[in-house]
């Protein structure tokens, strides 16, 4: 069946679904809440400035302005149209081309590959976390102090292809186990929670919400991404997506709730319990002795927004947390671009073939932000790391080809004819790669640790080898 008729029998959301998960993501995490900054929406300008401690920029030239809107809007309709185009285009030979490589059905890889990989996978991780001493610090999930001593502990004590294993390696295996496990019934459905559940269990102590997220992303869109590939989209698929959607959020919420809810939490004092309704004057941090008159300014604000009850601190607290990720850095891309800071150039990873440096505009901006504060890095849509690298024009331009690029990846996600599960694998990868240039930079989403470069190299090696070993015992004289 042609691409083209097949995403149209799975409806437009299924066909076009990295570009909606890239979409709604940087809706969320970016947009929205820019357009609250520029306008001068005074209480997002509060909350913001108080819960982060970071200024907003409000004042812009004519030419920043333009370059600001350009990324914020510009960028996402250039990639949308890139894709779009790249999904009209025929690519002859692709479905040959992958059948051969990878096989046109489930059953050419036996189970047993999957589950070896893992249980190698899992066996690795529960290594690296024991010898981390993660194991032990499984409360620091509630105190969030505790809690980013945690994730120190953890960059301080493993290594790069540590975190690959267990932010990347770990899920892709767990999901292909699941998905190559035969039958129904409670009994195959209790062989397909465990992997699951092993997977929670040991991204829970690397004390950070991507990684959790990360691969329930993956596993539970590879496998409704299966589902869907086995034919058109149906009513109970609909709710099923809502399902997960809702199951994300809700992991999301606790994730971000758990560290600054107990009242012990230590850093949370300082951030969220001291904005207790207390009349004890320990518990007023606008009038807190040592506070400078324009933190107690923006307090006394934020205070006649939300009141004093400190579950209203949370929550507002935990609303902002996703809407400001990315929002707040991106706003001073213009601004550091290019009169602070020269454009570096564009980065194709020419310092790992050995000349010229990385870009560091996660850092500069972080210094823009909090110059009184070392050491951090802030993290923005892929168009902003872009333009820090070749200005505006050339950014728009590179959009369309990141569209395109897109496109043709998600065509042979859809083209009939190749193992399901090695599409659905591949597939959920790159819906979650659509994620990642909503808040990384094509570079982060490519080859950090978590970088998907490595799923996606893991994927086609592992069935490469599988394959192989497949026909090898199917062949077998007897």
């Amino acid at each position: 069946m042609d691409h083209r008729n097949h995403a149209g029998s799975l409806g437009v959301l299924v066909g076009y679904a990295p570009l909606w998960a890239h979409l709604s993501v940087y809706a969320v995490t970016c947009l929205i809440a820019a357009i609250f900054f520029y306008s001068g929406h005074r209480p997002a300008l509060a909350l913001v400035e108080y819960f982060s401690g970071a200024i907003v920029p409000t004042e812009y030239s004519l030419r920043q302005a333009a370059v600001l809107w350009a990324l914020l809007l510009g960028a996402p309709a250039l990639l949308s149209l890139g894709f779009v185009a790249a999904m009209r285009i025929r690519l002859e030979g692709v479905s040959s081309l992958l059948r051969r490589l990878v096989g046109s059905s489930d059953k050419e890889i036996p189970v047993w590959i999957p589950f070896l990989l893992f249980a190698a996978a899992a066996g690795v991780g529960a290594h690296d976390l024991t010898r981390a001493g993660a194991f032990a610090r499984l409360g620091a999930w509630s105190d969030y102090g505790a809690w980013v001593e945690g994730r120190w502990m953890l960059f301080a004590t493993l290594g790069y292809f540590s975190f690959v294993n267990l932010y990347l390696i770990l899920p892709v295996s767990t999901t292909w186990l699941i998905l190559a496990i035969p039958g129904r019934g409670w009994k195959v459905l209790v062989m397909r929670l465990l992997p699951l559940a092993i997977v929670v269990a040991l991204t829970l102590f690397l004390f950070q919400k991507k990684a959790l997220i990360v691969s329930l992303i993956l596993i539970f869109g590879a496998v409704l991404l299966h589902r869907v590939l086995a034919g058109a989209w149906t009513r109970r698929l609909t709710w099923l997506l809502i399902t997960t959607a809702g199951l994300l959020a809700m992991v999301y919420f606790v994730l971000v709730v758990l560290p600054i809810y107990s009242e012990t939490s230590r850093t949370a004092n300082e951030a969220l319990v001291e904005q207790s309704g207390s009349n004890d004057a320990r518990h007023k941090p606008c009038e807190k002795t040592g506070t400078p008159e324009k933190t107690r300014q923006v307090c006394r604000e934020v205070v006649s927004y939300i009141g004093t009850e400190r579950s209203a601190h949370v929550m507002s607290y935990v609303l902002l947390a996703p809407m400001t990720r990315t929002s707040l850095p991106a706003m001073y891309y213009p601004i550091v671009f290019p009169e602070h800071h020269d454009y570096y150039g564009l980065d194709f990873g020419q310092d790992i073939l050995g000349f010229g440096g990385m870009p560091d505009d996660n850092i500069v901006i972080w210094k823009h932000m909090y110059p009184d504060l070392p050491g951090g890095s802030a993290g923005a849509p892929y168009q902003f790391a872009l333009y820090s690298q070749v200005g505006v024009i050339w950014t728009l331009l590179l959009c369309v080809t990141v569209g395109l690029a897109l496109g043709v990846m998600w065509q042979a996600v859809l083209t009939d004819g190749i193992s399901r599960i090695w599409r659905s694998l591949m597939g959920a990868v790159l819906v979650l790669y659509g994620i990642y240039l909503a808040i990384d930079s094509i570079r982060g989403g490519l080859l950090a640790s978590y970088g998907l470069i490595w799923a996606w190299a893991f994927i086609i090696i592992s069935f490469l080898i599988g394959r192989l070993l497949g026909s090898r015992q199917q062949f077998k004289p007897a």
